[in-house]
């Protein structure tokens, strides 16, 4: 069985972070499951029962479409309008679209299920830190019916707010896009070697090392070697990449 607990989603904008606290998410969860698994060998009837849950619980189809959702997921994404068999792209804002999608997609190849935190903009134009589990329904064979997901906002976000996790986590999906051999040029700096050295493991020139290096620190946003350094030991340590420092 597939399960994700810390899933990277590379975006410019949007990030899933490793979870950590997870107290009280873990029993509306197995709420939700458990009204959805006796709902659905019943042909649907007892869904409304989701509606005592505070968190956001809402079923999609594999295209998309979401076929049912509790008031509170319609409270905090579609207010006045039910989102009810409509594709999520038609209400949710871009940034919380992406990671349906992402997520979605983890699901329908074979993950059972998921935990991610990410960036999530209420129907009024709100940011909130929000934390979402998916899990498959396959196993139910209804039609309609593929993913479960479960959404608990856990903070609003300042529009001018710095959030340090969500940085890292963007310079982490940044380095990612990096190409094979800058990403080994920048670890093999960050162990020490000297221009020349990499030069020769790399076969490349240490004109071409160094003009490859200043590229990569620019888009990092970073100016020295050392803070290089700093920079993939927390990628590593924070989990987000596998640097081999």
């Amino acid at each position: 069985m597939r399960v994700i607990r810390n899933a990277l989603i590379v975006s410019e904008s949007v990030m899933a972070l490793i979870p950590v606290d997870q107290s009280g998410f873990e029993e509306a969860i197995e709420k939700a499951r458990s009204l959805v698994e006796e709902a659905l060998t019943t042909n649907g009837e007892g869904l409304e029962r989701l509606n005592e849950i505070e968190d956001f619980v809402y079923l999609k189809g594999t295209t998309g479409v979401v076929t049912w959702a509790n008031q509170a997921y319609q409270a905090f994404y579609s207010r006045a309008s039910k989102p009810h068999g409509r594709h999520a792209k038609t209400f949710l804002a871009p940034i919380v679209l992406t990671v349906a999608k992402h997520t979605d997609a983890l699901i329908l190849s074979g993950c059972e299920r998921l935990y991610c935190d990410h960036i999530g903009v209420s129907g009024d134009g709100t940011k909130h830190l929000l934390r979402t589990y998916k899990q498959s329904l396959r196993h139910l064979q209804k039609s309609g019916y593929a993913i479960l997901g479960v959404t608990r906002p856990l903070r609003p976000i300042a529009t001018d707010e710095e959030d340090p996790e969500f940085e890292m986590a963007r310079l982490a999906s940044l380095f990612a896009t990096f190409d094979d051999r800058d990403r080994e040029l920048c670890r093999l700096f960050a162990l020490g070697f000297n221009s020349s050295e990499i030069g020769e493991q790399l076969q490349m020139t240490s004109r071409n090392v160094d003009l490859r290096r200043k590229k990569c620190l620019e888009l990092l946003g970073i100016d020295k070697v050392v803070d290089l350094a700093r920079l993939l030991t927390r990628f590593e340590e924070r989990g987000y990449l596998e640097i081999n420092l």
